[in-house]
Formats: C-alpha cells, sequence, structure tokens
C-alpha cells in the first residue's frame, strides 16, 4: 500500500510559499495525484521568487492546471522557465493555463511536450 503523500506535498507547499529566497523547484518524474496536487500550489501562492519549475512527469492534469493557473497569474511573479512536459494536461487545461500565462510578463520557456492537447 503506498503511503498517504497528500499531507507532505500540502506541508512542502506551505513550507515553500513561505521561502522567499527559492529560485529553482524540480518536482519532475514524481508521481503526484491530483488531489495533494491542487492545494500545493494554492499554498505556493506567496512565492513569487521562483524563477524555474519543472513538473514534467506529474501526472499533472486539467483539474491541477486551475490552481496552477492562479499561482501563474500574480503579478510580481518573475517565472521564466515553465516545464509541464509529459504530462496529462488537455486542450482544456491549456486554455486554463493560456489566461494567466498572458499575464505573465517575465515567463522565456514553456514546454508542454508530450501531453493530451
Amino acid at each position: 500500500m503506498l503511503p498517504d503523500i497528500s499531507n507532505s506535498i500540502e506541508a512542502l507547499g506551505k513550507a515553500l510559499g513561505e521561502n522567499r529566497r527559492l529560485e529553482i523547484l524540480n518536482l519532475g518524474n514524481n508521481r503526484i495525484r491530483a488531489a495533494p496536487f491542487v492545494n500545493f500550489w494554492a499554498l505556493m501562492k506567496d512565492n513569487k521568487k521562483l524563477q524555474k519549475i519543472n513538473v514534467s512527469k506529474t501526472d499533472l492534469c486539467d483539474k491541477t492546471c486551475e490552481k496552477l493557473a492562479e499561482y501563474l497569474a500574480q503579478s510580481g511573479l518573475s517565472l521564466r522557465d515553465l516545464d509541464l512536459s509529459k504530462n496529462q494536461i488537455t486542450d482544456h487545461g491549456v486554455k486554463i493555463l493560456g489566461s494567466s500565462l498572458a499575464l505573465n510578463k517575465s515567463l522565456f520557456h514553456l514546454n508542454l511536450d508530450s501531453n493530451l492537447i
């Protein structure tokens, strides 16, 4: 039986949300279920220093994209590189993310390779 990672992912999100120095977050190649990942992005909202986020191969889906989009839409976010490759994002998820990314003036590199678009 797999351990319940919901609490650990949420605890990580809370800690990283309070961190004002972290610039690179690499969660790639982890199979994180949608429910804890939704809360993760909500808890990260106060961290605006991230410049690079890698969430490739994390089973990111459209439901998770909603909270990620809220995070990405924040003013003052300095994100330059976002890797969303090898996930379960569909056309609907891309539409959700697109609205937020249009508000982001710092993004330089976006990878959506190998999704369900």
